[in-house]
This record gives structure tokens, C-alpha cells and sequence, in this order.
């Protein structure tokens, strides 16, 4: 079973045993007057409040330093994409110059252009002698 903390503070506040979580004996149990008890019962609300309040400025602090985080993993995917950016035009300025390079191969002579990476100027023609 679950008991929240607000509970158990308004407990241990009103609660005057001098062993926690036992019920002290019948003959001891004091009553305090009914002023003494609205005033602590006053006095856990009101730690109550703060202890939450200064929960939620932690809860508050903490997502404040995700957000900071999260800002700077996107200002860095940011820069990430960008140079991968750059180096893609880089390559397809690359691509583009040597896509030019292979159409003045191909286009420079009438032979195919592995011939031409080879150094081979023609094709070797035989004699009727059987030289070349």
C-alpha cells in the first residue's frame, strides 16, 4: 500500500510517540487542546507547501537543464547537417567534372575509351606477311 509523503508528514506532526510506528500505550495517549492541535496541523500544511514548492523549483530546474540539453544536441545536428551539406556539393561538383572528363574520353577519337586510358592509338592491323 502507498501513502503519500503529505500524509505522513500530518502524522509524524500530530503524532507525539516516542516510538515511531507502534501506537503508544492506551494509558499515555495525551490529548492535546483542541488550539495546540489546529496550530500543528497549521504548521505540517504549511511545511507541507514549502517542501512541495521546493520540489517543483527542483522538477523546474531539472527540465530547465533537459531543454539546455535538448537545445544544444539541435544546434549541433544543425551543424552536422550542414557540413554534410557542404561535402555533398563538394562531391557532386566532383561528379560533374568527372562525368566531363569521361565525355572528352569517349568523344576525343574514334576509339572507345579504355583504349585510350590503355595509350593504344589504333588497332593493330596485320600484313599480308604476317607482320604488323
Amino acid at each position: 500500500m502507498l501513502v503519500s509523503r503529505a500524509e505522513l508528514t500530518i502524522l509524524a506532526v500530530t503524532s507525539k510517540s516516542a516510538r515511531p510506528g507502534r501506537a503508544p500505550p492506551p494509558s499515555t495517549v495525551a490529548t492535546p487542546p483542541a488550539g495546540d492541535a489546529d496550530l500543528a496541523i497549521v504548521r505540517s500544511e504549511r511545511d507541507l507547501a514549502r517542501s512541495e514548492r521546493d520540489l517543483a523549483r527542483a522538477e523546474l530546474a531539472g527540465r530547465a537543464d533537459v531543454v539546455d540539453a535538448l537545445r544544444l544536441v539541435i544546434r549541433l545536428s544543425e551543424d552536422r547537417a550542414r557540413d554534410l551539406s557542404t561535402a555533398l556539393e563538394a562531391e557532386r561538383a566532383r561528379t560533374a567534372g568527372l562525368t566531363a572528363e569521361l565525355a572528352a574520353l569517349r568523344g576525343g577519337a574514334d576509339l572507345p575509351w579504355w583504349r585510350r586510358l590503355l595509350g593504344v592509338s589504333s588497332t593493330p592491323r596485320l600484313s599480308g606477311d604476317g607482320e604488323t
